[in-house]
């Protein structure tokens, strides 16, 4: 269901030009008032309902999402209705409804800006997160909306400033939960010379309907970083591995735990049979989640791992599988698209220096089949590994030749074919700047946003752009509409499900390694 909009209270475009204006500058938010009926036969007005929602726009600090939008389009996703009647549209209330929602769950508001017309260009994106709609209930909803192709703080729905951390946090995944909240549970904060110098217990909860960051009462069993969060099927989350401090010495993490999010508290899970960091956690189609390789560091030693063990949470048990071809940590992993459960584990380090190996494991829910693939055209480690859906292939950008040259970012990007097994040649795919400890997503089939990420002792504080048209066809280009909010490195990046990119963690320095505690949002065109 698609509804195009003037966005004018009485039809005068001055007016609605001001009323933006004195939007932007009062740097409030705005609730979208509309009245929506759906011609006969799109659905049944006993079927349908209403719905509240309040367009929350960034801090003032950052760029504004009305400026030149000529038109406002609302878009019901999830639901096929023809030849929409749009009765009212209006900016000036403080309150408003969209009617004629028919019921269901899953059920999405998208807002765009567009100019000149209502085919015209989207400047200016906004989607509520999902929701259900039933008799009995009117749904009130908080629609984040940002400029296209640019950065933005997270920002509190209910004050409007910038929201973050409450502490540092290198090292903690981010996992989004059954509910899209997403979960950050430990992480550390470092010394200047970027030894950990604190593990923390405790763990946030980042609501996206909100922005606010939460503090959860409950802790973690143990002090953790540099772990791995996997979401299970019945909606908890298995905490596995990762280094603590012991008496101020390293030490490794073998109990796990799960977070429970209906208790929001953690319980305890069974035992590692090798304690590891740095380590990749995959599940699988059966539910089962497969660690592979990894280190088992201490105060005096690092041990890299070949290991392999898949935990089954109908027996809340591990069990081994066969090892690694050669011990690898600090890799990527990325699934087999065609059977869900072959792993290719791409780069990462072990005691003879960097890999340029892609480790092949198949079969990992009948014990494991591992074989050595292609060969990179150099080591690579702190690296990203993205797949690339449209062209069948994985696009690994970045890195380090190996953890003793991290001055030494590479620029060139490889691009593995799933189907051939063979890395596939794309001579323009090259970075304008090398970087490493960076973030990677798929924004679509054809496109990766590649962030921040360090150089030498500095840090990367813009953002670049992969556009692959074919195999032969993959350039990349930095993004010009907009800067991070922070430059970072070794942060976290996850796709929302509102659509829109949540940044997390990792520092704001390589030289002090001071933790970068602020969040930010980065909303694509599509």
């Amino acid at each position: 269901m698609a509804l195009h909009f003037r966005p004018s209270c009485a039809g005068n475009a001055a007016s609605a030009d001001a009323l933006f204006r004195r939007v932007m500058v009062c740097a409030v938010w705005l609730f979208v008032a509309a009245a929506l009926y759906l011609v006969p036969g799109c659905a049944n007005p006993a079927d349908t309902g209403t719905l509240e929602v309040a367009v929350i726009v960034p801090p003032s600090s950052a760029s504004d999402p009305f400026q030149g939008v000529d038109f406002i389009r609302i878009t019901i996703s999830g639901v096929t209705i023809e030849n929409p009647l749009v009765q009212t549209f209006a900016f000036a209330n403080r309150s408003g409804a969209i009617r004629g929602v028919p019921f269901g769950s899953g059920r999405q508001v998208l807002l765009e800006g567009l100019v000149d017309s209502p085919d015209g260009l989207v400047v200016a994106r906004g989607r509520t997160m999902p929701f259900e709609i039933h008799s009995g209930t009117i749904p009130k909803l908080n629609l984040f909306l940002n400029r296209v192709n640019s950065f933005a703080p997270t920002s509190s729905a209910t004050n409007k400033t910038a929201t973050m951390f409450f502490e540092d946090r290198v090292g903690a995944p981010i996992v989004e939960l059954a509910d899209g909240r997403i979960l950050i549970a430990g992480g550390a904060s470092l010394s200047s010379d970027g030894s950990i110098a604190k593990v923390t217990n405790t763990a946030v909860i980042f609501d996206p309907n909100t922005g606010d960051f939460s503090l959860l009462a409950a802790k973690l069993q143990f002090p953790r970083a540099n772990h791995s969060a996997t979401l299970l099927d019945d909606g908890t989350v298995l905490i596995a591995g990762g280094v603590t401090l012991i008496d101020n010495q390293i030490d490794r993490v073998r109990p796990c735990e799960r977070f429970d999010p209906n208790l929001e508290r953690f319980v305890s899970s069974a035992t590692l049979t090798f304690g590891r960091a740095f380590h990749t956690a995959t599940k699988l189609p059966d539910g089962s989640v497969v660690l592979a390789g990894g280190v088992q560091p201490s105060s005096s030693s690092t041990n890299y791992l070949s290991s392999v063990e898949r935990y089954v949470p109908d027996n809340d048990a591990f069990q081994a599988l066969t090892d690694l071809s050669v011990p690898r940590s600090h890799h990527t992993v990325t699934v087999d698209p065609n059977d869900g459960q072959t792993l290719y584990l791409i780069g990462g380090q072990n005691e003879s220096g960097g890999l340029d190996s892609i480790q092949i494991y198949a079969a990992p829910m009948s014990g494991g089949s591992p074989s050595l693939g292609p060969t990179m055209k150099s080591p690579r480690v702190h690296h990203t590994a993205t797949w690339l859906a449209d062209l069948q292939l994985v696009a690994i950008i970045g890195g380090f030749p190996n953890e003793q040259q991290l001055d030494a970012p590479l620029a060139d990007c490889e691009f593995f074919s799933v189907f051939e097994r063979k890395l596939v040649d794309a001579p323009l795919a090259t970075m304008n700047k090398p970087r490493g400890f960076h973030n990677a997503a798929a924004i679509d089939g054809k496109r990766i946003l590649i962030y921040g990420g360090s150089i030498g002792s500095g840090l990367i504080g813009d953002a670049e752009i992969l556009q692959a048209k074919s195999q032969s066809e993959i350039r990349l280009a930095v993004l010009q509409s907009s800067k991070p909010v922070a430059p970072r490195a070794m942060g976290q990046i996850l796709r929302l499900a509102n659509g829109q990119f949540l940044i997390l963690g990792g520092v704001a320095s390589r030289t002090s390694f001071q933790g970068e505690r602020r969040g930010e949002l980065f909303t694509a065109d599509n």
